[in-house]
């Protein structure tokens, strides 16, 4: 499987497709090497489930915080937060 970097294009496609994708962020690596959290891996998979519910959440946003939710997603660590967010505002 290819790795993508994440973007909301992605998100979208991988809804469109009722699909799943491997994802890398830049941040990835780092967090591997520095704090062990991840092991030696060089992505994660988004499944369609978690893109949908991001994609919800996006959607209720305004533009202002659209922009700030765009930004979020290039970084592993934030992109974690915005999991956690999504999943307690959508339940």
């Amino acid at each position: 499987m290819t790795l993508e970097k994440m973007s909301l294009q992605l998100l979208q496609e991988i809804v469109r497709d009722k699909s799943y994708k491997e994802v890398a962020w830049d941040d990835l690596e780092i967090l591997t090497e520095e704090e062990g959290k991840i092991p030696e891996c060089e992505g994660m998979i988004i499944d369609m489930q978690t893109a949908n519910m991001l994609l919800t959440v996006y959607n209720a946003l305004n533009k202002e915080h659209q922009a700030k939710f765009e930004t979020m997603l290039t970084t592993w660590r934030n992109f974690e937060k915005l999991v956690g967010f999504g999943w307690k505002q959508v339940k």
